[in-house]
This record gives C-alpha cells, sequence and structure tokens, in this order.
C-alpha cells in the first residue's frame, strides 16, 4: 500500500510538473530546476534535509526530538503527510517551494492497562550510583542496581517471557537501553508461573535528566496475556531521602521461647549499614509501625538470645524462622515475606498494609 501510494503521489507530481512547463512554453521564463526546502523551526525538534530539489526527486529527511516528553508521529510537506515514519520520512519534490514540520505528541503515563502494572510503590526519581538492589550479570559480577516492581495479573498463564517483551527509554543520555534488563519475579511456590518482573537499572551507566520508560511485557505461554505501561523517569545527581510509607508488623510467637528475648532484625538491602533491632516487647498491644522507604527491599531475621548482665553480652543465641507470607493488594500489588538464603526478604508495595510475622523454629 505504501509503494502504491508514493508511485501515485510520484505519477500527480509528474504531472504538476509537466503541466507547469507547459503553461511555461507561452511565457518569458522557464521553470527552475530546484526549489528552496526550509523548516518550520521549533524548540522541540531538529530537521535534518537538503536546502533545495529539483522537481520529482525523492528527497529524505530525518526528524530528531529534543523534547523528552514528546515522540514524532509524522512530518508535513506544505501541510501534506510525508512518507515514512520513527522520524525517517520522505516526499516527492513539487513545482515550487516548501516548509517542513514535525508531528509531534505527548507522552501519556500508563502505569496499569489492567494486566500489568508499575506499583504504587516505586520510586519515580533516581539517583547516580544510587542502590536497592543488586544482581548477578551475564559475566557473574555483582551489579549494584535500582529495582522497578512491575506486577503482573496473568494467572497461571506465564512460564517465561515471550522476546516480544522489551523495556525501552526515549532519552538514551539519561538511562540508555544498555542500563536496563528485567527478569521474572515472585515466583509461585505452587507452579513454575510468576507474578510480576523485576526492571533492574544499573545506575552506574545513567546521567542526569528525565526519560519515559516504555515497557512491554508478554507471556510465552500465550500471546494474548500482555500489556504496556509508560512511566517517567527522573535521574538526579545526588540520592535524596526516600519517601516512605508506615506498614504494621505484627507477631505470633509459636516458639517456646518468652517473648520478651525473641528479637527481629530487619536491613534495608539499599543501605547495609541500616539495620535495626526490634524486640517483641517493643509492639504495643501486638503492633509495630513501621516505616517502609518506598521501593525498596528489606532482609529480615529472628533470633532467641538472653542477656548476661554480668559478662555484658548474650548468649543462648538460636535462630528463628518466619512463615512465609504474600499477598496481593489493590492494583495488583504484590506483597511478600519469602526465604532467601539465611534471611527472609521482604517486599511491600502498599502502604498501611499489615504484615503478619509468624515466628517458628
Amino acid at each position: 500500500m505504501k509503494l502504491f501510494k508514493r508511485a501515485f503521489a510520484l505519477l500527480l507530481a509528474a504531472a504538476a510538473v509537466a503541466g507547469g512547463m507547459a503553461a511555461c512554453d507561452d511565457g518569458p521564463e522557464d521553470t527552475p530546476s530546484s526549489f528552496d526546502i526550509t523548516v518550520e523551526q521549533s524548540a522541540d525538534y531538529e530537521i535534518e534535509a537538503p536546502s533545495s530539489a529539483a522537481p520529482l526527486d525523492e528527497v529524505e529527511f530525518t526528524v530528531t526530538v529534543k523534547n523528552p516528553d514528546k515522540y514524532v508521529t509524522g512530518a508535513t510537506c506544505n501541510g501534506e503527510d510525508c512518507f515514512g515514519s520513527d522520524g525517517e520520512y520522505s516526499f516527492i519534490m513539487p513545482t515550487e517551494d516548501v516548509v517542513l514540520k514535525a508531528v509531534l505528541a505527548d507522552y501519556e503515563e500508563v502505569l496499569s492497562d489492567g494486566v500489568v502494572t508499575f506499583t504504587a510503590s516505586n520510586a519515580r526519581s533516581i539517583a547516580v550510583g544510587d542502590s536497592n538492589h543488586s544482581y548477578w550479570d551475564d559475566d557473574n559480577n555483582l551489579v549494584d542496581c535500582w529495582r522497578l516492581d512491575i506486577s503482573l495479573d496473568w494467572g497461571a498463564h506465564n512460564t517465561a517471557l515471550s522476546r516480544n517483551s522489551y523495556v525501552q527509554s526515549t532519552n538514551q543520555a539519561v538511562i540508555p537501553d544498555g542500563a536496563v534488563t528485567f527478569v521474572p519475579a515472585d515466583k509461585a511456590s505452587d507452579g513454575n508461573w510468576f507474578y510480576g518482573v523485576d526492571v533492574l537499572i544499573d545506575t552506574s551507566k545513567i546521567s542526569v535528566g528525565s526519560t519515559w520508560l516504555i515497557m512491554y511485557f508478554q507471556s510465552y505461554n500465550s500471546s494474548s496475556k500482555d500489556g504496556r505501561i509508560c512511566v517517567k523517569m527522573t535521574v538526579t545527581e545526588e540520592a535524596v531521602a526516600p519517601e516512605t510509607m508506615q506498614v504494621v508488623f505484627t507477631y505470633q510467637n509459636t516458639t517456646q521461647y518468652p517473648d520478651e528475648d525473641v528479637f527481629i532484625n530487619i536491613t534495608d538491602n539499599a543501605d547495609d549499614t541500616s539495620r535495626k533491632t526490634i524486640y517483641l516487647k517493643d509492639f504495643t498491644d501486638g503492633e509495630y509501625a513501621f516505616e517502609y522507604a518506598v521501593g525498596h527491599t528489606y532482609s529480615l531475621s529472628c533470633a532467641y538470645a538472653t542477656y548476661n548482665e554480668e559478662e555484658g553480652k548474650y548468649e543462648n543465641m538460636t535462630s528463628l524462622s518466619f512463615n512465609p507470607w504474600r499477598r496481593i493488594s489493590v492494583g495488583s500489588a504484590l506483597n511478600s515475606l519469602a526465604r532467601d538464603g539465611q534471611l527472609y526478604k521482604l517486599t511491600l508495595t502498599t502502604e498501611g498494609i499489615e504484615v503478619p510475622l509468624v515466628i517458628g523454629e
């Protein structure tokens, strides 16, 4: 169809040129051998095109968008649509001067399309070199990164991501595609399917500015299970204090050990020096209000120990366990407490949620 339209346009242009030449046969002047090409200037885009062309020449030009909040949808020549897409366009030179113009549209935020959700607890602003997670790359190097949590509401229809899945950055100078990878997350304990995707950004490869991340995920098992979201990310020079949300810990001590000697260590994985120790005796009416850093994950451990005041040290240290916990909240946001090696990983996405810490031996 595009070839037909291009050929038809060429025929029309040829007819116009022939008509112009025929009209000029009766006049004192011949048709000029070339006509000027100018660009309608804009701070939002830049057009690279020749300054002139002869009638019937096919003129190619490129559009580069300079506004990170916009994208190109087309281009016009004297108000008529040009051929092409994605910044590469062309037109057939008529027997007159022409003005080129790019047609832009604004990126629109899409945080959920019903089946793929950018969870509400994700940070929208990250800093160069900051991290809340780490992963092993293909060369077996440990990479500090920033993790974004994407929830999938696909049920048991996803055991792998299709190769059609992608994450693209609209501003490669801020977050290049090479800084982003994604992996399945939150695998079900009773099957091979998973309920989310971790989008991992290597913060050593990013620069200050803003960009839009366009994320498309499709199930390997079913092409009808797919979704697309679009979110604006800002990169800053220095890390700012993370936004926090309050959550509530409750506990149930199913061990033989008394509450007053049972404690929980909780560490923000983005800062290994942030360990906080909470004793069960610190709970009020069975509850403890905790300020959770939005977008972060925490490592938890639990133990029993008695304190020897004479020697000034803890004795009888015994490691205890938690019952794994998982809950999908409003908007398919996933909240979980799962074993992670010798520790437990706490991932929360919902403010005000109650986390039951069931302690066992």
